[in-house]
């Protein structure tokens, strides 16, 4: 269960804070892997975040997701479905 959801902008602070790189690089499309370089290591430590804020990550949802906006897109449908 999700706690109060975040918009995108939160989330995308939240994303740059964990990924370290600018927040101003950051958009829906922005790719983890082509336009962030983020690393195996870097994109776990991701997905453990996410886990945290909404409880279960199933192992298909890391699968879809390749973009800033999927992770988001995740986030908010469990954020919705635990409100």
């Amino acid at each position: 269960m999700a706690s109060a959801s975040m918009t995108f902008e939160q989330f995308k602070a939240m994303v740059a804070q964990e990924l370290r790189v600018e927040a101003a690089d950051i958009t829906p499309e922005t790719s983890f892997t082509n336009d962030l370089l983020v690393d195996s290591i870097r994109m776990l430590e991701m997905v453990l975040r996410l886990e945290q804020l909404v409880n279960e990550m199933p192992i298909e949802a890391l699968w879809n997701m390749r973009t800033v906006g999927d992770a988001y897109r995740f986030y908010s449908e469990q954020a919705k479905d635990g409100a």
